[in-house]
């Protein structure tokens, strides 16, 4: 068994003692570590997830700018005849 393991196993009246009071601080400093750690971790996966979000977002206005070339590409196409047509004359 580990000291951790221990020192949370301690039964209250020797808890209550001195040395018991230590190892019972050791324990909480570890759970605050710990804690902090989770929070960490919390932290990064938001931003993962953010910048997945973001990284969506970027696709999702690579494709519509496309859609847009591919919708204009053939007007221009007509304007640029036209234009010549008109040099023409």
């Amino acid at each position: 068994m580990d000291r951790l393991a221990m020192a949370e196993a301690l039964p209250i009246p020797e808890a209550l003692t001195h040395r018991g009071g230590n190892q019972v601080q050791q324990v909480l400093r570890i759970r605050q570590v710990q804690v902090v750690q989770v929070v960490q971790v919390v932290q990064v996966v938001q931003v993962v997830q953010v910048v997945q979000v973001v990284q969506v977002v970027q696709v999702v206005q690579v494709q519509q700018a496309r859609r847009l070339i591919l919708d204009v590409l053939p007007h221009q196409t007509l304007l640029v005849k036209q234009v010549a047509q008109l040099q023409q004359i």
